[in-house]
């Protein structure tokens, strides 16, 4: 409990700085905000060439190991805080890195491991299979936001090495109204299945209603 009230006492830090209070408001209580459910058939998955120019940049897989052993330091305290309350609830992340510092982070639930069900799966209606994982939380460091489409980059190099892991299928949700995350999935060519109307007040979130 203790590690999970440092991270968000971090997060609201670091959200703050970079954006404002108001903004920190809109994040954690909205009404009717319109999520994006998103479907990708990673059959015959390519990577699109255009986005594996980053020679700078490296994808890891992030265990147990990557922090406990100093092989990466996190530019973000509040994300390096989460990633021990995802690895602890069985989730598998993968960062992208320059030299050895992480500047952003996605995760991932499959039905492979022993780990907690995921709150989106049962908000969304999600069923995984074994061949099928759910993408979630993708971060990238305020600094590095619109550098070069990194964003872009790590998103298609995580779907490549999914694919070559034998998934057959990636669930995801993006909010609407977040244009430049919005525009990433489109590139990228996800599938949009249906629109929701999600309700949040703190850390409680509910779905409101249904539109096509």
């Amino acid at each position: 409990m203790f590690q999970y009230i440092k991270m968000r006492f971090f997060h609201v830090i670091e959200f703050i700085n970079s954006n404002n209070f108001f903004s920190l408001l809109a994040e954690i209580v909205y009404f009717q905000r319109t999520c994006i459910q998103l479907e990708k058939d990673l059959n015959n998955f390519a990577p699109n060439k255009v986005y594996v120019q980053h020679v700078d940049l490296t994808m890891i897989e992030i265990d147990p190991t990557t922090f406990s052993e100093k092989k990466f330091i996190h530019q973000s305290k509040a994300r390096y805080l989460k990633a021990l309350q995802y690895l602890k609830k069985g989730y598998s992340g993968y960062g992208i890195v320059r030299d050895n510092e992480v500047i952003g982070d996605i995760w991932c639930f499959t039905c492979h491991k022993q780990s907690e069900i995921h709150p989106d799966l049962v908000l969304l209606n999600i069923k995984c299979t074994l061949n099928e994982c759910y993408l979630f939380d993708m971060y990238i460091s305020p600094q590095e936001r619109g550098n070069r489409n990194v964003a872009a980059y790590f998103e298609n190099i995580v779907l490549s090495d999914l694919s070559k892991k034998g998934y057959k299928k990636v669930y995801g949700y993006v909010w609407a109204d977040n244009v430049p995350a919005l525009w990433v999935h489109r590139i990228i060519k996800w599938k949009e299945k249906r629109k929701l109307k999600i309700n949040r007040f703190l850390g409680f979130k509910k779905l409101s209603q249904k539109s096509q």
